[in-house]
């Protein structure tokens, strides 16, 4: 059995050598062994010794030449099986809090993630009342008709943005905008206001509300949706949906990157 002392000067050094890790957030830049020490306020020698350990376990490599530490490949390993999870852990954090939002709004709640050309369903709970919502997990929406498709490309990189915009807008409805400036000044209204509104681009006689989910990098990692008839989900009513939206996406972040404040 081990003793207790023993323990706890293992878990001290791991802690030291996660704290270690962290040093190199967000950019990765190269840091050589004296600069480590100075930013944690650690012996010199026992910062050498940590990154000695981490470099033969592959999470920090040194440059041959300038004798400088970066992360290495085992963390990118980690990242991978994290985003891979992605998925299903933030639907699975969102689960109980669009429920309620659901029991509040009366209406359908969607949570929709990301892809490379589209936005994908990742979770759905319909609505109230007696018209339903056509929404699966699983279906995709283009960003230029959704509201959560809008939501997440108004909050994405401007390159990401830029490729959208110059690909071919397809029309689907009759409101759907398919014109690029005009796009452009809805993503423009959707950053400004922090919400989009889908009025009846993505499904006739649909209409939704939406806000973004944002990691810790105030990345969007997802979009929360309510959809509804078009005569219950009108623009005047838009503080009503919106306020709720927000305070489900709130806590849904603060889950999400571990902030237990305010919860």
């Amino acid at each position: 059995m081990q003793h207790p002392q023993k323990r706890r000067r293992t878990h001290s050094s791991l802690e030291k050598g996660l704290r270690l890790l962290s040093v190199f957030i967000p950019d990765n830049c190269e840091m050589g062994t004296v600069e480590i020490a100075k930013s944690f306020s650690m012996n010199r020698s026992t910062v050498s010794r940590m990154l000695s350990v981490l470099n033969r376990l592959g999470f920090v490599r040194q440059n041959p030449e300038n004798k400088k530490y970066s992360l290495g490949p085992e963390v990118y390993s980690l990242a991978v099986a994290y985003r891979r999870s992605f998925q299903s852990t933030l639907a699975q954090i969102a689960k109980p809090y669009l429920d309620q939002l659901r029991l509040e709004l009366k209406q359908t709640v969607v949570l929709e993630i990301p892809a490379s050309d589209r936005v994908m369903v990742s979770y759905v709970t319909e609505g109230l009342g007696p018209i339903k919502i056509s929404a699966r997990v699983g279906d995709r929406h283009c960003y230029h008709t959704s509201a959560g498709g809008k939501c997440i490309l108004a909050f994405s990189s401007e390159e990401f943005i830029d490729d959208i915009l110059s690909s071919e807008l397809q029309s689907f409805t009759p409101k759907t905008i398919t014109d690029p400036q005009e796009l452009g000044k809805e993503l423009d209204a959707v950053r400004s206001g922090g919400f989009a509104f889908d009025d009846e681009g993505n499904n006739p006689g649909i209409r939704a509300f939406a806000v973004p989910v944002f990691d810790k990098e105030n990345a969007p990692v997802a979009a929360i949706v309510t959809a509804g008839p078009a005569n219950q989900m009108v623009w005047d009513q838009r503080k009503y949906f919106v306020k709720g939206l927000r305070a489900a996406g709130e806590k849904i972040s603060q889950q999400l990157n571990g902030d237990s404040k305010n919860q």
